[in-house]
Formats: structure tokens, C-alpha cells, sequence
């Protein structure tokens, strides 16, 4: 055992997902082509907005979640931790 410690990247969780959500959007992008519901032009634009929703919807539960934590501590009361 080497003792060194690795620490999780913080910013691995929200890429992992993104990968994820790029690759279901792709996925259904292609069979709403072949269905004909979207043209092969509009792939990359379903992709994009996709992506940028899910990114917009991240940044606000991160927010969310700090302010929460910020009313905790706030609330809490003098030398008191906070989970």
C-alpha cells in the first residue's frame, strides 16, 4: 500500500452524468430521425438544449443545496455543527 490518498474529483459526478445524458440523447435523437419527427440537421440542436437543461437544472440544485446548508449554519446555534 502506497499511503497515498486520492480524493474524488467533485467535478466527476456531474461530467459522468452529462456523458450519460448525451449518449440517451443521441440514442433518441437517431430514432426521432427515423421515425421522421426531426431531421438529421436537427440532431445537434435536440443534443444542445438537451444538455444545457440538464446543466441549468444542476447549477440550481448545487445552489439550492448551499443555501440550504448556509440557513442551517446560519440557524444553528453558536459552536454547533451542522451535518
Amino acid at each position: 500500500m502506497s499511503g497515498n490518498s486520492t480524493t474524488p474529483d467533485p467535478g466527476a459526478l456531474p461530467e459522468f452524468i452529462a456523458s450519460i445524458l448525451r449518449n440517451g440523447l443521441q440514442a433518441l435523437a437517431g430514432t426521432l430521425v427515423t421515425k421522421g419527427i426531426l431531421t438529421s440537421d436537427q440532431t445537434t440542436g435536440f443534443i444542445g438544449a438537451g444538455v444545457f437543461v440538464f446543466a441549468l437544472g444542476w447549477s440550481l440544485f448545487q445552489k439550492w443545496q448551499a443555501r440550504k446548508r448556509l440557513s442551517a449554519a446560519i440557524l444553528a446555534p453558536a459552536g454547533k455543527a451542522t451535518p
